[in-house]
C-alpha cells in the first residue's frame, strides 16, 4: 500500500522490459524467462492494487481520521486534530499517508500520557486491518490468475 514506486513508474518499467524482451534471442535464458515472469506478477498485482486499493485506502483514511478526532485528552488533542487534518489533506496519496503515520507513531511513542498509548493500540489495529485487506485482494488476484493458468 505504501509503495514508493508509483503506478506510472511501474508501468514504464514493465514497458521497457517488454520492449527489450522483443529483441531477446529464443530460447530465452533462464534469467530472461524469470524477468518476464516477474513482470507478469508485477502487472497482475498492480492491476489488483489499482482496482481495489483506492477504496481500501479511503476507508482506512476515514477510520484513521475518526480515531484521531476522538482521541486524547487536553494535553494531546491538538496534536491529534492536526494529524487528522493532514490525513484529510493526503487525499489518497499513500506516500504522504505513510509519512504522516510514521511521524504520528513516533510522537505517540515519545508521549507520556495514557491517551497516546490507547491511540497507538487502535492505530496498530487499523494498520493490521489495512494489511489484511490488501493481502486479501492480492491473494484473490493470485488465485484468479492461477485458475486461468490451469484452464
Amino acid at each position: 500500500m505504501f509503495n514508493p514506486l508509483t503506478p506510472d513508474r511501474l508501468v514504464a518499467m514493465l514497458s521497457a522490459l517488454l520492449l527489450e524482451s522483443a529483441g531477446w534471442q529464443r530460447p530465452l535464458q533462464p534469467f530472461q524467462a524469470a524477468q518476464l515472469m516477474s513482470a507478469s506478477s508485477i502487472g497482475k498485482f498492480l492491476a489488483a492494487e489499482l482496482a481495489h486499493g483506492p477504496a481500501v485506502v479511503a476507508e482506512f483514511e476515514a477510520k484513521l481520521v475518526e480515531e484521531l478526532e476522538r482521541a486524547g485528552g487536553e494535553e494531546c488533542a491538538g496534536t491529534f486534530r492536526r494529524a487528522a487534518e493532514e490525513v484529510r489533506n493526503a487525499d489518497g496519496d499513500t506516500a504522504a499517508l505513510g509519512g504522516i503515520l510514521v511521524d504520528l507513531l513516533r510522537r505517540i511513542a515519545s508521549a507520556e500520557h495514557g491517551a497516546s498509548a490507547d491511540l497507538r493500540e487502535r492505530l496498530h489495529g487499523l494498520l493490521r486491518e489495512l494489511a489484511d485487506r490488501e493481502v486479501a485482494f492480492l491473494a484473490d488476484a493470485a488465485a484468479q490468475s492461477s485458475r486461468k493458468e490451469t484452464r
